[in-house]
């Protein structure tokens, strides 16, 4: 069994044994690893652990009861232009995404090794100004201490690019899986943060179809010097799908940029990120599917399979996958996964079925059949 898979069944009975908690023993559990995360204990998989129990007091808070505790104000403050960019799966990576449960450690590695003097400082200030309730304060030196780490990261990550010791060096300080590769997109993040807050401000809160004048808006947006840069444009393009109703529309994005539903030619222009970026999501969702399904909480499938459907069905309805296309290698590969793990789930639930009948005719269910 590969590191993907026993790792995926780990947290997947990890999630359940944490599911099983009740309410009181979640919260319970939640604070004794925040004081321990806040006195500097490190203890093995204490943040992953606190990130499942986070997700899952939330699940169940009702409406009007108090925020989960979280981690420092002087920690939540430092990443929050993370925020958009935040996905709880940990076992694989995402284009455009960063692990939350990378946070922590990396706030840690940074307090510890990096920047101790003014992470100290930062953090002694920020408190001191979120008590007298002086939260643009706070912001501003929250951001005066992101120019330093950014410009010390700069340096770090420079040096880790030609030197592989470092680099591992690095990822084995950091703690967590492909350390190194989430410490790289945290601080392409906070290096654009301005840009994409500029991007954020201009986009609606929630484009329900992203079409006509909202299609040629955003566009527009997208191609100006702002939303262009190199190191902006990517995540842009995830804000935006954020705002989606559906996030699959970011394809028509691309194919205005190519004039065509080509992806021969789409895949020829910037905008072939965004074709990227829906397919990432296929797979988070199946990986979603798979860990919910492993952890029994059937529940959460349905609109997983929604999801998967939605998105795959926009692909092959408004692109042209025709030929023998990475992209539509990839979505049959995805397609054919979330079969495999439904089909599994049916013959656990009811027993195996015996093997269809040669007849000429697709086998399968719905968008998933072949």
């Amino acid at each position: 069994m590969g590191w993907d898979m026993a790792g995926e069944v780990a947290i997947a009975r990890l999630r359940q044994y944490l599911g099983e908690l009740q309410p009181a023993a979640r919260a319970m559990l939640a604070a004794e690893l925040e004081r321990a995360l806040m006195r500097g204990d490190e203890a093995i998989g204490a943040s992953f652990i606190l990130d499942e129990l986070r997700r899952e007091l939330r699940r169940e808070a009702a409406p009007d009861e108090p925020a989960v505790p979280r981690a420092g104000h002087p920690q939540r403050t430092f990443f929050a232009p993370l925020t958009p960019f935040l996905i709880d799966q940990a076992t694989a990576r995402y284009l455009g995404r960063v692990p939350r449960a990378s946070l922590d450690p990396v706030w840690r590695w940074l307090c510890r090794d990096v920047v101790p003097a003014e992470a100290k400082a930062y953090t002694d200030d920020i408190n001191m100004l979120l008590a007298a309730g002086e939260t643009a304060g706070a912001e501003q030196a929250a951001r005066t201490f992101q120019d330093v780490v950014v410009e010390r990261l700069r340096e770090t990550l420079a040096a880790a690019k030609n030197d592989e010791k470092a680099a591992r060096r690095i990822s084995a300080n950091i703690g967590v899986r492909d350390g190194l590769e989430d410490l790289r997109e945290i601080n392409m993040v906070l290096r654009s943060r301005d840009a994409l807050a500029v991007v954020a401000s201009r986009l609606p809160p929630a484009i329900g179809n992203l079409t006509d004048e909202q299609l040629d808006n955003v566009k527009a947006l997208l191609d100006s010097p702002v939303g262009c840069h190199p190191d902006v444009f990517l995540y842009a393009l995830v804000v935006v799908m954020g705002r989606l109703a559906a996030p699959s529309q970011l394809i028509r994005l691309a194919i205005r940029a190519a004039n065509s539903d080509a992806a021969a030619r789409i895949a020829q222009t910037p905008y072939a990120s965004t074709v990227a970026l829906v397919l990432a999501e296929i797979e988070r969702a199946i990986a979603a599917m798979r860990a919910a399904l492993g952890a029994g909480r059937r529940s959460q499938v349905a609109p997983l399979i929604k999801d998967v459907h939605d998105a795959a069905r926009a692909l092959h309805t408004e692109l042209d996958l025709s030929g023998d296309l990475p992209w539509g290698r990839k979505l049959a590969a995805a397609r054919g996964e979330a079969a495999a793990l439904l089909q599994n789930e049916i013959e656990t639930i009811s027993g195996p079925r015996a093997p269809p009948v040669a007849s000429g005719r697709r086998v399968g269910w719905g968008p998933y059949a072949r």
